[in-house]
């Protein structure tokens, strides 16, 4: 299995895991501006959930959490606004929420969520 289809896969399965265990709906999939990318925009009742999805092997020495580094923070918050400017739905709040995807050989053996992180600084919330 290559990297794109792990990405895939690991969306897929975030997606899927935070439509069934949270209630949440998806709402756009791998969303471009410029240069940057959204892996999942989800609606979790009036909030606009921004999903990074991470997919690493299990035994990686670096935590997935750890993997978004300072440009692609702020792709992220740039990319999130553009969506937020550009949707027809008006959340009354936002947030970003990391799925990291451990796989063995492309089989999902663990995950981690972390709802909230704060790459929006000043921004979180405000509608």
């Amino acid at each position: 299995m290559d990297r794109k289809e792990l990405g895939k896969m690991g969306e897929e399965w975030a997606s899927c895991w935070l439509r069934e265990g949270f209630g949440m709906e998806e709402m756009a999939r791998n969303w471009r501006y410029q240069r940057g990318e959204l892996d999942l925009v989800m609606k979790d009742e009036e909030t606009a959930v921004f999903v990074e999805v991470k997919v690493v092997q299990v035994a990686t020495p670096v935590p997935g959490y750890y993997r978004v580094n300072r440009r692609q923070r702020v792709s992220l918050r740039r990319t999130a606004l553009a969506w937020l400017r550009q949707s027809s739905w008006r959340a009354a709040a936002w947030r970003l929420d990391m799925v990291v995807v451990y796989h063995d050989k492309g089989t999902v053996v663990d995950w981690e969520y972390f709802p909230g992180i704060g790459l929006f600084g000043k921004y979180a919330g405000l509608g």
